[in-house]
């Protein structure tokens, strides 16, 4: 099969277990990640429920964690396949990653979400993709490729998540800008070459013309604020991420404050990360004290007007 092929296999398991118990869903992926991913059940490339030990006590943990030679690879975290996303499920995703210090990991309920665990970041600012199980998805085709057996590679990875993030980006802008008002804007560029104004307008009266979200009786229109909120809400897919570097090593950003609170002036390299391109820029910083705030600084500086402005990312670095 290829790529494609095995994506649209996963999509139809997909929706004939929507409604499936956990139980079921767990023997589904052990095969998927079988059958369609190539790793071994014979070789336990494909564990499930580990048990850990902490303290005194045993708990399981993990639904599914792929192996190569012993090694972990990642960790697959399996729900009902109609449930949606919440932060209980993402919590418990990253305390697996943190115990068993692993990067990669993997959520699957009525999406699949990637993370990209990074110990010198909270929980909160984790990043993460979102992978629309529909057929014929790029992003799944890439999935397939990219947690293939043989296949794993954190750069590639890092690169997809970022990716993904940029396109589920753009299509919530179009989402956002697709009004009635730009519909009939268009209309009437598109007649105003055939026909006369007045012409126009009489035609145009006899219809009522509305963008509707799919599937919902709310008018596109009257669901921008709500939108809005949910946009800003969704985690942070749509936030920037940030990355700090002190002498070629990656920090926090508490180390960061750290240092330039240490220091009279100093000059800090900025990268901006844009959709299509990187802008660089030099920060000159000083009188830095305990009470500045580096995110703050950042917000309302080099961040301002970031969903605007399309930037996706910032890099500061000593």
């Amino acid at each position: 099969m290829t790529s494609t092929q095995k994506w649209n296999s996963i999509v139809d398991l997909h929706s004939k277990h929507f409604n499936d118990s956990e139980q079921i869903i767990q023997s589904i992926w052990e095969t998927v990640f079988s059958e369609i991913f190539g790793y071994s059940r014979l070789r336990n490339e494909i564990e499930k429920h580990r048990q850990i030990r902490l303290g005194s006590t045993e708990r399981i943990i993990a639904d599914i964690i792929i192996k190569n030679e012993d090694i972990d690879i990642f960790i697959v975290e399996l729900k009902q396949h109609n449930m949606k996303h919440d932060s209980g499920m993402e919590l418990q995703l990253l305390s697996y990653l943190k115990q068993l210090r692993l990067n990669t990991g993997i959520l699957i309920c009525d999406k699949i979400y990637i993370y990209d665990y990074n110990i010198y970041k909270d929980d909160n600012e984790q990043i993460k993709a979102i992978i629309e199980i529909v057929k014929d998805n790029p992003n799944g085709v890439r999935f397939v490729e990219i947690f293939s057996k043989g296949s794993v590679n954190s750069a590639n990875i890092k690169e997809f998540i970022s990716l993904c993030n940029i396109s589920y980006f753009n299509v919530e802008k179009i989402k956002d800008e697709l009004t009635s008002d730009l519909v009939n804007k268009l209309l009437k560029e598109y007649f105003s070459g055939k026909y006369n104004e007045y012409d126009y307008e009489q035609a145009v009266s006899a219809f009522s013309i509305n963008i509707l979200l799919e599937n919902s009786l709310i008018k596109k229109n009257a669901l921008s604020d709500t939108a809005r909120t949910v946009f800003r809400e969704d985690s942070n897919i749509y936030k920037p991420t940030y990355e700090f570097v002190l002498n070629g090593i990656s920090c926090d950003g508490k180390a960061f404050e750290e240092h330039l609170i240490n220091k009279d002036s100093c000059s800090v390299n900025v990268t901006l990360f844009y959709h299509n391109r990187q802008e660089f820029k030099i920060w000159k910083v000083s009188k830095f004290t305990v009470n500045s705030n580096l995110k703050g600084n950042l917000a309302s500086g080099f961040l301002r007007d970031w969903r605007r402005k399309g930037i996706v990312g910032i890099k500061l670095e000593i």
